[in-house]
C-alpha cells in the first residue's frame, strides 16, 4: 500500500463513479424531483392506503430563498460536483477495506462497495425513504442522529460479521444492526407530501436501483484501480 496507489485510486473512481451517478440521476430522479417542485405550492396530501387524501394547505412563513443553481447546465454541473466529493470520500473508505482482504479482486471489491450500499443507504433508508420536496418529516436533528446512529450501527455489524469467526460476536452483531430499526425511525404524525403518491413511489425506488448502481461501480472501479497502482516490489 501506498498513498499513491490511495490517491490515484481515490481520484479516478471519484472521477468515473460521480459520472455514472449523476448520468443516472440525470434521466430518473432529477426529472422526479423538478416534477414534485411543481407541486411545492399546492395542498398537503395524506398518503393513506395508497389514496391521496387532501388535508389542509401548505402555508407557511415567506422567507428569502436561498441561492439554488438554475435548472439545466448549472444544477447538472454541481450535481456532479457533490457526486464527486461524496464518491471521493466512498471510495477512501473503500480502500482502507481493501488494507484488510487478501488477493483483492474485482468481485471482492464490488462486494465490498454492496456492504457500502447497505450501510450508507439501504439500512437507513428503510427507516427514512429518500424524500421529495414538499414531503413532510420530522426534525432534521432527529432523523441526522438516527441516519447517523444506523451507519455506524451497519459498518459494524458487518466488519464483525466478516472478521470475527465467534458465533456469539456474529449474534450480537445482527442484533447491532437491527437494534436502530427496532428502536425506529423518527416520522412526523403522518406520511404525507404535496406530490403525487405515484411520483413519491417511483422516486423511492429509483433511489434504491442508482444508488445500488453507483456502489457497485465504486467498488469495481476502486479494485481495479487498487490493483493497477499497487507497489512492485522485486
Amino acid at each position: 500500500m501506498s498513498l499513491r496507489q490511495i490517491f490515484y485510486t481515490v481520484l479516478l473512481t471519484g472521477f468515473i463513479g460521480s459520472g455514472i451517478f449523476t448520468l443516472l440521476q440525470s434521466f430518473s430522479s432529477i426529472p422526479l424531483i423538478l416534477h414534485a417542485e411543481q407541486f411545492e405550492d399546492g395542498k398537503l396530501i395524506n398518503y393513506v392506503n395508497n389514496n391521496e387524501v387532501k388535508i389542509s394547505d401548505t402555508h407557511e412563513a415567506e422567507e428569502e430563498e436561498a441561492w439554488a443553481p438554475a435548472d439545466g447546465a448549472q444544477r447538472l454541473f454541481f450535481t456532479f460536483v457533490t457526486n464527486f466529493v461524496l464518491a471521493m470520500g466512498f471510495t477512501f473508505l473503500l480502500c482502507g477495506v481493501y488494507l484488510y482482504l487478501q488477493e483483492l479482486t474485482v468481485f471482492k471489491g464490488m462486494l465490498v462497495g454492496a456492504v457500502g450500499y447497505m450501510s450508507f443507504f439501504f439500512l437507513p433508508s428503510i427507516g427514512l425513504t429518500p424524500e421529495l420536496p414538499g414531503t413532510l418529516a420530522a426534525s432534521l436533528e432527529s432523523r441526522q442522529i438516527w441516519w447517523v446512529s444506523t451507519v455506524l450501527a451497519s459498518l459494524v455489524g458487518f466488519g464483525v460479521l466478516y472478521f470475527s469467526k465467534n458465533i456469539l460476536y456474529k449474534a450480537l452483531a445482527v442484533v447491532v444492526i437491527l437494534a436502530p430499526h427496532i428502536v425506529g425511525a423518527p416520522h412526523p404524525e403522518f406520511h404525507a407530501g404535496t406530490a403525487p403518491l405515484e411520483l413519491f413511489e417511483t422516486f423511492v425506488q429509483t433511489s434504491f436501483v442508482i444508488n445500488a448502481i453507483f456502489w457497485l461501480s465504486l467498488g469495481a472501479i476502486s479494485a481495479s484501480f487498487y490493483k493497477k497502482f499497487a507497489p512492485q516490489y522485486i
